[in-house]
């Protein structure tokens, strides 16, 4: 078993992970092979590059934090994995791809989260999907988030925002910590017209 396999089979666990993989091929094949963001390194990433090797298509990893960078950049996960390390909104300053899947998991603060967002909102194709994490906080792991790491988390007002918007197609899975699809309205197709 390679690297990726193994890595596969331990990050299985995760219903949201699970759900992120058997979409992927759509998103990816239906936008035209464009590329993988994933702001927030972990778990998902490893999933994610999965995709990108099957697919050989690049994959962006974006963390601030430089010892987990460099964890995953020594795992040499596929020839095509960028990773940067620093802010994502200085990332999507840089950024200059075609993006068929998106994961933004990183900063949980709905400001930094909205701006990211919107920013891949204007640039992704019809077809391809943006998942965002924890957009369902579970309350005893919501506060725990803030009293123990100072951290706030209001990542369902995306959701709820996003929810709102109807040039989207926005669905919840309420598994876990929740994890939101958001998809553009091909507006062309007869069934969207108002």
């Amino acid at each position: 078993m390679d690297i990726i396999e193994d890595q596969f089979v331990r990050c299985w666990s995760a219903p949201e992970w699970m759900i992120m993989d058997r979409l992927a091929p759509f998103a990816i094949a239906k936008s035209g092979k464009g590329c993988i963001v994933d702001i927030g390194i972990g778990s998902s990433t490893e999933i994610l590059a999965i995709q990108a090797k099957r697919y050989d298509i690049k994959q962006y990893s974006v963390d601030t934090n430089g010892n987990i960078c460099e964890r995953h950049k020594n795992r040499n996960y596929h020839s095509k994995h960028i990773i940067y390390h620093g802010k994502s909104l200085d990332f999507i300053k840089e950024f200059n791809d075609i993006p068929s899947l998106i994961l933004l998991d990183g900063k949980h603060g709905y400001n930094n989260i909205m701006k990211e967002a919107n920013f891949f909102l204007s640039i992704m194709p019809v077809n391809s999907m943006m998942f965002i994490h924890d957009t369902m906080p579970m309350e005893g792991a919501y506060e725990r988030k803030i009293e123990t790491k100072g951290k706030e988390m209001d990542t369902y007002k995306v959701r709820q925002e996003l929810e709102m918007d109807n040039t989207l197609e926005v669905f919840t899975w309420p598994y876990g910590v929740g994890f939101t699809m958001v998809l553009k309205k091909d507006m062309n197709k007869p069934f969207y017209r108002l």
